[in-house]
């Protein structure tokens, strides 16, 4: 039951234009400053509920005295029987109401609030135009403040308003007895829900609602944030650090709502145990199932892998494109007259071939080919080869390939050849060559440069002798290409 004051005004006799006592006349009572009606009382417990209007007797007084609810500002209208005008007071406070109105984004409603359900509620009178789709409530059931949103439109009939709510938590009960209303207009409110003023962004900027640090011990965290979250939801995300660092499983209680597992992605996408170390700040959000931390530890950095090709594929650090390089498959150079390597990517702009105890079956000098599409086996390689073999340097120019081996009398049969040789795309599609190459048996050294211009895209290289018929029976090459 509310405190209530004796009403100063309206409990003495009331007398009409001519002086007469007000028979019949009309009291209403509203909020102060509006026109939304209250309930007055008709005795000091706050217990009997007096009419509103209050209904004056042939004396021009109330039946009953007038008691107004304490901490609240009233207005009163007075009108004859026939519902004309005769005077309005407002702002009326009872006598001796010391309870000072504590400026709240709630109003308490003036009237009784009926149970109906665990999410409805009744009010007399057309309280629709307060009660509208979308405006906050508080109820006070069992003690304690239940906070929720009215759900629809509220339904006025047959003297009373219906209003269904939705609760942040909890439910309504039999208790319940006294509502209170938010001052702002759902559809307009006053503050900015843009989330642009000042203290809004200074909010954000420093994760005042977001940023704590973990409580618990190793593999069993604990976090209370502020405001608690009352229930887990998926897309709730926190900036955490963390208390101790990670053990082989590990789990978190948030706002005491129960464990859940931590977990990170390795680098399929696939949730794998979290690890993590002291004071390291991660952020986690909750997938529906799991609290998943979205910052991968250094150690799965340093293990990153790329499974598949990577030809079609620009690789970016920071905006920059990353070099490639691919080692292709080794071949055995232990038969036939030629080694092709094909499908060269065509972001490659640097390739290395690389010998390892090369041999062939006669003397013709080894050479090698490039094209585009097919090997280019035209007259158009220039530079030159030179060996150097105890005193002697003798040099020879290319034609039909890039000579790496000079003339038959430099060549044995039984010659083994390592070393490796370097192609680059100087611009365009055109690439020069340089390299060394020892033959062991017959021991000498040949070094070699020159350039050739293709018509299109290099995107295969050939290994093979310039007579084109000795035949490979030792050792392997293979090519690394970078771009």
């Amino acid at each position: 039951m509310p405190s209530v004051k004796l009403s100063p005004l309206f409990n003495d006799a009331q007398l009409d234009n001519n002086g007469l006592p007000l028979s019949g006349g009309l009291v209403y009572w509203y909020l102060a400053g509006t026109s939304t009606p209250v309930t007055v009382y008709a005795e000091s417990t706050g217990s009997t509920v007096n009419t509103n209007p209050v209904v004056l007797t042939t004396r021009g007084e109330p039946t009953n005295p007038i008691w107004l609810p304490t901490g609240v500002a009233y207005k009163a209208v007075l009108k004859d029987s026939l519902g004309n005008l005769i005077r309005t007071i407002d702002n009326i406070s009872g006598v001796n109401d010391t309870a000072t109105p504590v400026i709240s984004e709630w109003v308490l409603y003036a009237g009784p609030a009926t149970y109906i359900n665990s999410t409805q509620f009744s009010v007399t009178g057309d309280a629709t135009a307060t009660f509208d789709n979308g405006r906050r409530v508080k109820a006070t059931v069992s003690g304690t403040d239940r906070y929720g949103t009215v759900n629809g439109a509220s339904v006025y009939a047959l003297g009373v308003t219906t209003v269904t709510l939705t609760l942040d938590s909890g439910v309504l009960d039999s208790s319940l007895a006294t509502v209170y209303y938010g001052f702002l207009d759902p559809a307009h409110p006053s503050f900015d829900t843009t989330g642009v003023n000042a203290n809004t962004k200074a909010g954000i900027q420093s994760q005042t609602w977001t940023a704590f640090t973990t409580g618990g011990v190793s593999g069993t965290y604990t976090l209370t944030p502020n405001p608690a979250i009352t229930a887990y939801a998926a897309g709730q995300k926190f900036s955490v650090t963390f208390n101790a660092a990670s053990s082989a499983t590990n789990t978190i209680n948030i706002s005491g709502l129960g464990a859940k597992s931590l977990k990170m992605y390795d680098s399929t996408g696939t949730k794998v145990a979290s690890s993590f170390a002291l004071n390291q700040v991660s952020d986690i959000v909750y997938d529906g199932t799991d609290f998943v931390i979205l910052n991968l530890p250094q150690s799965i950095l340093n293990g990153f892998t790329v499974v598949g090709t990577i030809n079609a594929t620009t690789m970016q650090q920071g905006g920059v494109a990353m070099p490639r390089m691919a080692l292709s498959t080794s071949q055995n150079t232990t038969s036939g007259t030629a080694i092709d390597f094909t499908g060269i990517p065509s972001w490659a702009k640097r390739i290395t071939v690389m010998f390892n105890g090369v041999s062939t079956s006669n003397t013709s000098p080894l050479q090698i080919q490039i094209g585009s599409a097919t090997i280019d086996t035209t007259s158009t390689y220039i530079g030159t080869n030179s060996v150097i073999g105890l005193t002697n340097v003798t040099s020879t120019t290319m034609s039909s390939g890039f000579l790496m081996t000079i003339s038959t009398s430099y060549n044995l049969a039984a010659d083994v050849r390592n070393g490796s040789l370097t192609l680059v795309n100087i611009s365009s599609n055109t690439w020069i060559i340089n390299g060394i190459i020892n033959a062991i048996g017959n021991p000498h050294s040949f070094l070699f440069s020159g350039t050739k211009a293709l018509s299109g895209t290099l995107d295969r290289i050939r290994l093979t002798t310039q007579n084109g018929t000795d035949i490979f029976d030792a050792g392997s090459v293979n090519i690394l290409y970078e771009g």
